[in-house]
């Protein structure tokens, strides 16, 4: 059995196909063209926020990453009575194969599912929208991070939740950006 089953363990190593980059000849490109949208809302800044009447105080950095695969936002908050240490990572990236643009949160609170960690983002007229469905006892709903340059140094995102087409603002973020844009450029 053992001088069977090693011949075909080893047959099926090689011919099954595997996502590592292999072939020096066929290196798979980032999508920068795609990602080179987000270049005007890149950078560093300083935040201060109102989410559901509490008020947050930190940074925002949105950078490439992962040699220009990925696009990473972090986000450092604290309250005004510093209990609450708050950090949101946002990864997002071009999908060629869904023809839209994915992201995925994490953040200090406990981990959603996949379904609920996954998102959609996309440009809507002047606004840059970031999408979540979430589900909680009262139902199903949008999360909605809106946002849109008000200046070529200023950040706005409205964020609000949509259950049964009807739209709740539940936080106002300003952002002021400290380095510019083209640190970060792609």
């Amino acid at each position: 059995m053992k001088k069977l089953l090693l011949p075909l363990l080893i047959s099926f190593t090689v011919i099954s196909p595997t996502r590592a980059q292999t072939d020096p000849n066929n290196i798979p490109k980032p999508p920068i063209t795609e990602l080179k949208n987000f270049n005007p809302y890149m950078g560093t800044y300083q935040v201060t926020s109102d989410f559901l009447g509490r008020k947050f105080q930190g940074s925002l950095e949105w950078k490439p990453a992962i040699k220009n695969w990925f696009l990473q936002w972090t986000m450092l908050l604290q309250d005004e009575s510093k209990k609450i240490d708050r950090e949101l990572r946002i990864m997002m990236t071009w999908d060629a194969g869904l023809q839209k643009y994915r992201l995925w949160r994490f953040e200090t609170t406990p981990p959603a599912s996949p379904e609920e960690s996954e998102g959609e983002t996309k440009f809507v007229n002047s606004e840059l929208l970031q999408e979540w469905k979430f589900k909680d006892e009262k139902g199903n709903y949008i999360f909605r991070n809106r946002m849109k340059m008000t200046s070529p140094d200023k950040l706005l995102i409205i964020s609000e939740e949509e259950r049964e087409s009807k739209i709740t603002q539940i936080g106002i973020t300003t952002c002021t950006r400290t380095v510019t844009k083209n640190k970060y450029t792609l």
